[in-house]
């Protein structure tokens, strides 16, 4: 599970905590939403991140998240 905090509106993210699985739908489109909820999917160290659009990010997706905050 993540960890606690506001979803970001209309675009929150999902977990899978069993399969190490983060869907963040939408919300690297938006700045501002992404960089509230950023460093808690990356504390989440997901195995494998699902954005919105491109491929799944297999190799490294917390440093992959980590850099989409800035």
């Amino acid at each position: 599970a993540l960890p606690p905090g506001p979803p970001a509106a209309g675009r929150t993210p999902l977990a899978c905590a069993c399969h190490g699985l983060l869907w963040t739908a939408d919300l690297l489109d938006d700045p501002e939403a992404a960089a509230a909820v950023l460093p808690r999917l990356v504390a989440s160290a997901p195995r494998v991140v699902i954005a919105a659009h491109g491929e799944p990010v297999v190799n490294d997706p917390a440093g992959w998240l980590a850099r989409q905050a800035g």
